[in-house]
C-alpha cells in the first residue's frame, strides 16, 4: 500500500513504514506507549510519522508546562497524548501499565504530550516551554 510516497504494510507483527517498524501495543494494553516506535524513529519528527495528524493546527508554537496529570472535572480521570495516545491519569490504570503520571501539557491544561512525542516533535512544532522536566 502506498501513503504519502511511501511504502506502508501491514505485517504480524505491526506496520512497516519506508522500512521502519511501528510495533503494536501489547496484546490487553489500551493506547500506546511512548517510545514504542523503532529507535531509529525516536527522536525524530520524520517525514510521514503516523503520529502526526492536524496536531499543527492547534499545537504549532505552543507553551507547555511539565507538570503531574491531574483533572479539576470529577468525573474525567485520563487525558491521552495528542501524538500516540498514551494515557495520563493520576494513577496507573490496572489495564495499562504505561499511563504516564505526568508530562507536558499545554499552559491551559487543555492538551498532553508525552516526553518521548515531546522530544520527537519539539522542533518541528516550535514548542515553548515555562519550566523543565525533572
Amino acid at each position: 500500500m502506498q501513503e504519502h510516497g511511501q511504502q506502508f504494510e501491514v505485517r504480524d507483527t505491526g506496520f512497516w513504514l519506508g522500512g521502519l517498524s511501528l510495533r503494536r501495543p501489547r496484546p490487553g494494553v489500551r493506547g500506546h506507549s511512548p517510545g514504542r516506535l523503532d529507535d531509529r524513529l525516536c527522536g525524530v519528527a520524520a517525514e510521514g510519522d503516523p503520529r502526526i495528524t492536524n496536531q499543527a493546527s492547534y499545537l504549532q508554537g505552543a507553551t507547555f508546562e511539565w507538570r503531574s496529570w491531574s483533572s479539576d472535572q470529577p468525573d474525567w480521570d485520563h487525558d491521552h497524548c495528542e501524538f500516540c495516545w498514551v494515557h495520563f491519569g493520576d494513577h496507573v490504570f490496572s489495564d495499562d501499565a504505561d499511563t504516564q503520571l505526568e508530562g507536558w501539557t499545554t499552559t491551559d491544561g487543555q492538551h498532553w504530550v508525552c516526553r518521548t512525542c515531546f522530544a520527537d516533535f519539539r522542533e518541528r512544532f516550535e514548542f515553548q516551554t515555562v519550566n523543565a522536566a525533572p
